[in-house]
C-alpha cells in the first residue's frame, strides 16, 4: 500500500474510533438519566408515607423468621399497652412498604416503626423493647 492510503485508512480508523467513543459516552449518559428518573419517581412513591402522620409497624409476616412475628407480637402488645394508635404493615405485600424500609432502615431488621417516612425505632434481639 502506499502511504496515502495508508494515512486515509489511519484517519478513517481515527474518525471510526472518535464515532464509537462518542456512542458509548451518549449510551452511559442516558442509562445515568434514566436511572435519576427511576429515582426521583421512587423518592416521590416515599412522600406518600412521609405525609401521613400515622405510626406504622413495619413487619414481614411471610419471612419465614419466627423471630420477627415474636418481634412483631412483643411491639404490637407493648403500644397496645401504652396506647398508642398504630397500623401494622406486611412490607411482603407493600411494595411502597419494602421500598420505604430498603431506604431508609440501612441494615435494621423488621420488625421496626416508621413514622412521617422515618423509621423511629426498631427492636434489638438483645435489649427487648428498651431498643426502640
Amino acid at each position: 500500500m502506499t502511504a496515502s492510503l495508508l494515512t486515509v485508512l489511519l484517519q478513517l480508523l481515527k474518525a471510526l474510533v472518535q464515532v464509537l467513543l462518542f456512542a458509548s459516552i451518549a449510551s452511559a449518559q442516558n442509562n445515568l438519566v434514566e436511572e435519576h428518573i427511576h429515582d426521583m419517581a421512587a423518592a416521590m412513591d416515599l412522600s406518600d408515607w412521609e405525609a401521613d402522620p400515622r405510626l406504622f409497624l413495619f413487619t414481614s409476616l411471610t419471612a419465614g423468621s419466627s423471630h420477627i412475628i415474636t418481634a412483631t407480637s412483643r411491639l404490637e402488645t407493648i403500644l397496645k399497652a401504652n396506647r398508642i394508635p398504630f397500623q401494622a404493615i406486611d412490607t411482603a405485600t407493600e411494595e411502597k412498604a419494602r421500598k420505604l424500609w430498603g431506604r431508609r432502615a440501612g441494615k435494621r431488621k423488621l420488625p421496626g416503626l416508621v413514622k412521617e417516612g422515618y423509621v423511629v425505632g426498631v427492636r434489638t434481639a438483645s435489649l427487648g423493647h428498651e431498643g426502640l
